[in-house]
């Protein structure tokens, strides 16, 4: 049950940063270059979410810089907190 929310709370997170980043971009001249779709914003998403990085999009004002050190640190975490499931889980009887 608890594994399920994580996957929930993930997708729901990668559609939170994937619409705050493409509004960045659209609203906000000079905050996020290469984001033009939606589409590029959940790539973007996915791809600082899995801290793949190809450089492609990034961010480029101070706004978006920040954004994306908050997503950052939500991704350190969440992947600390799945790591601890599955550790409790693999010790358990």
């Amino acid at each position: 049950m608890t594994l399920l929310r994580l996957v929930l709370l993930v997708e729901v997170v990668m559609i939170g940063f994937a619409l705050l980043y493409f509004n960045l971009a659209v609203n906000l001249d000079g905050q996020m270059v290469g984001i033009h779709t939606r589409l590029d914003a959940l790539y973007f998403t996915a791809t600082t979410m899995t801290t793949t990085g190809f450089g492609d999009v990034h961010a480029a004002g101070q706004l978006a810089r920040g954004v994306t050190t908050v997503h950052l640190v939500f991704d350190v975490l969440f992947v600390a907190i799945l790591a601890r499931l599955a550790s409790n889980l693999i010790g358990r009887p």
